[in-house]
């Protein structure tokens, strides 16, 4: 009876783990104290059992993941064995392992679940009916949290030092975590009052896009705007060809009030970097500074021809924030484009993307933000969502079965 129990509710709480973990991360980080090492101990030794578990049911149904997993390892150690770097080959291999394991833990994650389900089978339906009730609790207590924050000015609750910016996160570790988790839900929401809706999932949704307003960065509301976009030219087709030119109307029209009235009021930070660096670095958030100041100089010093394809970072240049870029650093092209395709071929399939294809504007979105594949919380969200969403899609229904 206690096996069965622990069978059906296991991922759901080992999810309710790890966002609680997070949180008290955020805590640590808050308050300066090792508290803030909770997320990576907690998933360290979750990773450390999930390991043993794959490779105690392990079958060839899979060997295509494990050979890529072991394959992206071996091409960044390559990398690193032909980088012009001041530190040892053993010093960047110690140094790295966070990062590698960065992108590397949802291929982790998704096999320990795989098996798992394929293992208890018979308890799939409750299994991932507890794990969407933990999904939305999160959402919720996310929720409350941001407004407890905003209406009590905590700054434990706010993306930034209070006063300097305004954005509240909740209970998410940080800024760039939340923007995708919000975006995430926001999609998961629309899904789910598509397929059914009712008071609840429309409430959900609104609550969902009110979170984003309350967090406020640039990436979310660049998502909005493709989601309006996306929503009217679903409703029609006149109506959105109508709207698009308005828009950017609208947008030459207001732009001196925005830049010259609005951000020195609401947004000061944001208005110190377009005043010194321009408008492109600070819609980049300074990612496009940081690319030809420090990516451009690095690849011409420490590159040869051999780490354009297998990659090479040590400990001066960490990541620039944009997606591909980082990707490029770490694993080099080859490296990319197996990761990808991977990824996109037995993780979150390319096919489930087609039929859910606002998921495209969260691409975009990653595209310019980064730290998407290398963020564990979000990757760890990104794949319930999937789990979730692609319950009646054939391709992730197989994941229940």
């Amino acid at each position: 009876m206690l096996k069965q129990i622990t069978t059906k509710y296991i991922f759901g709480l080992i999810f309710i783990v790890f966002v609680a973990s997070d949180f008290i991360s955020k805590i640590g980080y808050q308050y300066r104290n090792d508290l803030v090492y909770t997320s990576q101990v907690v998933k360290g030794i979750f990773q450390i059992f999930a390991v043993i578990f794959i490779i105690k049911n392990y079958t060839l149904k899979h060997k295509t993941i494990y050979l890529s997993v072991a394959s992206l390892f071996c091409i960044h150690c390559l990398g690193l064995a032909f980088l012009d770097s001041e530190y040892s080959f053993s010093q960047n291999i110690k140094s790295n392992i966070v990062i590698i394991n960065w992108y590397l833990f949802v291929f982790v994650l998704f096999l320990s679940y795989k098996k798992y389900i394929e293992k208890y089978s018979r308890f799939s339906e409750a299994i991932l009916s507890f794990l969407k009730k933990c999904f939305e609790l999160y959402f919720y207590l996310n929720f409350v949290a941001v407004i407890i924050g905003f209406l009590g000015n905590y700054e434990l609750f706010s993306a930034y030092i209070i006063n300097s910016r305004f954005g509240f996160d909740g209970l998410i570790r940080n800024v760039s975590h939340a923007s995708y988790v919000v975006i995430i839900y926001t999609i998961y929401f629309y899904y789910q009052n598509g397929n059914n809706s009712s008071v609840k999932t429309r409430l959900n949704l609104f609550l969902s896009i009110l979170f984003g307003f309350f967090l406020a960065t640039k990436a979310v509301l660049l998502f909005f705007v493709f989601f309006i976009a996306f929503v009217l030219y679903r409703k029609s087709k006149i109506i959105f060809w109508i709207a698009l030119p308005l828009f950017f109307l609208v947008v030459f029209l207001s732009k001196d009030y925005v830049l010259n009235v609005f951000l020195p009021e609401f947004f000061p930070v944001l208005h110190k970097v377009y005043t010194n660096d321009g408008l492109i670095t600070m819609f980049t958030s300074l990612r496009s500074k940081q690319f030809t100041e420090l990516f451009v100089p690095y690849v011409t010093e420490k590159w040869g021809v051999v780490n354009y394809i297998f990659g090479g970072l040590d400990t001066s240049l960490r990541k620039i924030e944009f997606e591909l870029i980082d990707f490029l650093l770490t694993f080099g092209i080859a490296g990319t484009i197996l990761y990808l395709f991977t990824f996109f071929k037995y993780v979150i399939p390319i096919d489930f993307i087609r039929k859910h294809n606002l998921l495209l504007a969260l691409f975009v979105v990653v595209f310019f933000a980064g730290s998407f594949f290398s963020s564990i919380p979000v990757m760890t969200i990104f794949l319930v969502f999937y789990i979730l969403t692609g319950k009646n899609h054939p391709q992730a229904s197989q994941l229940a079965r």
